[in-house]
């Protein structure tokens, strides 16, 4: 069974960004709220994880805990079977976070925002409609 130290070794060789470079211990570091340092020493097993950075490190890299404290399967969990994680990985992309950042600042042509718009519109009609039991259906 790999140790934990092990499995963050491997996740950090072989997880990418959404521009395909691996994640850097500064960028891992300022997801959990922690230096860059204290990563490295987490990465090399010179320190053992808290459960709150187990639980956030699984969050950050898509696996589970279970994978990442070394036990279950041999693979990480797939992001297609994690809808929420896959969400959350689009979210970090820069060119999402570009056009995030470009609405935001009003800076987005007026056909964007719209478009983007009608997107939330339609999910949160869509998630709605899922938890009203009162609605009638078909």
């Amino acid at each position: 069974m790999a140790s934990f130290a092990e499995r963050l070794d491997e996740l950090f060789r072989t997880v990418r960004d959404g521009s395909g470079r691996p994640y850097s211990a500064r960028e891992v570091a300022k997801d959990l709220g922690k230096s860059h340092t204290h990563v490295n020493n987490l990465r090399s097993g010179k320190v053992e994880p808290r459960i709150g950075e187990v639980e956030r490190l699984a969050r950050f890299f898509r696996v589970t805990v279970d994978y990442l404290l070394g036990g279950g399967t041999t693979d990480p969990v797939p992001a297609a079977e994690r809808p929420h994680d896959a969400f959350e990985a689009a979210l970090r992309q820069p060119g999402v976070q570009r056009v995030a950042m470009r609405m935001v600042e009003q800076q987005l042509s007026v056909e964007g925002a719209e478009t983007i718009l009608r997107i939330i519109d339609e999910v949160a009609r869509l998630e709605n409609g899922r938890r009203d039991p009162n609605r009638a259906t078909g």
